[in-house]
């Protein structure tokens, strides 16, 4: 008896079909190990979205069913916000100990260039897709001032109406233009999900490689669990813990940069929201049948900006400051609701583009700051500092390290002699020292006189 079955395949070769060879099986099943948050997380997405389309075969299910079922994603959700504030301050500090005040002030003000730029880019290809794709109405001619203008309303006003709208006078005249709100909102939801696409996938792979000259997509493969993650929480913040393991174990990313940056990221750096919200404004005075001079085009633009840095890193945050935008263009405030209908899907995705832009962010800062990293290593460790490789390898390998080798501080072998010490190459493997890869070690070298 075989377990090799052969097929015929004409005059030609016969296709052995062996069974699967321990060594392939064995590193699979590594594999599976390494990432099993990941795949744990990716079942847990399919499982709960056809748990979820079964459900609706069903009779009305009673509220108390309804409660018990939600009742653990409930449990995480608030598992996750509980540790926003102490993984934020203690992550602050820990960056900050391990770095003097002149490298951790270039590190913030890189940081700080990059998530302004990065926001202003999305804010304005926003602006661009609404008015190309003309998500509004689409019979609405874009003649500058040709249309009515609405009169001014105060922030006071503005938020009472959210209320007034709640109670429409007349419910058949509501009813009216269901169908041309229906086809307004499905176009909003493309030119949105549009906008986030090209910015996720376009735009900031482009500005990281123009800065590291790295392949970003093999970046993107070591940030896919948060990715997913932040798909999932509809929150930046509570996908905090996943992203700082992504960076640092995927990826290798020192974690003094990670636990600086990722923190202030969570916080200001949204440049989904500032897409959406420069979409949603203008898809609102296009419904509204408003035609926006280049002036107010460009307000819309800041405000959607310092708005996105004002946004908590919270589920659909965005919708509460749309209310400054609309104000400070003078838009009527009363369709706000019928975004609301959608928004529980495009806050994914706006979220996901959040937290794709500040891991981008850490790396290109960690890249930027290799060379005075290496030197707090090397004043730490009483040697000169080396000079960083003008030329770094390619990013490790998001499978992340072999086995037996440590994480962060711990990633560091010591040298059995100065002599091997000096003849190590400056690589971004993980465990490699030198700074292009993990820097800093708990683990103290041998010294031989």
């Amino acid at each position: 008896m075989t377990n090799q079955v052969e097929l015929a395949m004409g005059d030609g070769p016969h296709l052995s079909l062996d069974p699967l060879p321990k060594p392939c099986l064995a590193q699979r099943c590594a594999w599976l190990t390494r990432n099993l948050l990941l795949t744990l997380t990716i079942l847990g997405v399919i499982l709960g979205a056809v748990f979820g389309g079964l459900l609706r075969l069903l009779p009305p299910l009673d509220e108390d069913l309804l409660v018990l079922i939600s009742f653990p994603g409930d449990i995480l959700m608030r598992m996750l916000k509980m540790l926003i504030l102490p993984l934020v301050i203690s992550s602050l500090i820990s960056g900050l100990a391990g770095l003097d005040a002149k490298s951790s002030g270039h590190m913030g003000t890189r940081a700080m260039v990059y998530y302004m730029s990065t926001t202003v880019l999305a804010a304005v290809l926003g602006v661009i897709l609404v008015l190309s794709i003309h998500p509004g109405n689409p019979k609405l001619k874009r003649a500058t001032g040709a249309a009515e203008r609405s009169e001014e309303v105060s922030s006071l006003d503005a938020f009472l109406d959210l209320i007034r709208n709640l109670f429409p006078e007349n419910l058949l005249a509501g009813l009216q233009d269901l169908e041309l709100v229906a086809r307004q909102l499905g176009m909003y939801m493309v030119t949105v999900a549009l906008g986030l696409l090209l910015h996720g996938a376009l735009v900031l792979p482009l500005i990281f490689f123009g800065v590291t000259r790295q392949n970003p997509f093999a970046f993107y493969t070591g940030i896919f669990q948060a990715w997913l993650t932040a798909l999932g929480t509809a929150s930046s913040a509570g996908t905090l813990p996943v992203t700082f393991r992504c960076l640092e174990e995927n990826l290798g990313v020192d974690r003094r940069v990670t636990r600086l940056v990722l923190p202030i990221g969570a916080t200001i750096n949204m440049d989904g929201t500032a897409l959406y919200e420069a979409v949603a404004a203008i898809f609102i005075a296009q419904m509204n049948n408003i035609a926006l001079d280049g002036g107010q085009i460009a307000t819309v633009s800041l405000t959607a900006t310092l708005a996105s840095v004002g946004a908590a890193s919270i589920p659909s945050a965005g919708l509460v400051t749309m209310l400054l935008i609309l104000t400070a263009v003078g838009l009527p405030t009363q369709d706000i609701s019928l975004l609301i209908a959608v928004d529980w899907l495009l806050d994914r995705l706006r979220t996901s583009i959040n937290v794709v832009g500040d891991s981008f962010g850490a790396g290109i800062v960690y890249y930027l700051s290799r060379a005075e990293l290496a030197a707090v290593d090397a004043r730490a460790e009483g040697r000169p500092p080396e000079p960083p490789s003008p030329k770094l390898p390619p990013l490790p390998n998001h499978q992340g390290p072999p086995e037996g080798a440590g994480v962060g501080y711990t990633a560091l072998p010591a040298a059995d002699s100065e002599e091997e010490e000096q003849a190590e190459t400056p690589s971004w493997e993980p465990g490699a020292e030198g700074p292009g890869g993990l820097l800093g070690s708990d683990q103290e070298k041998e010294e031989e006189e």
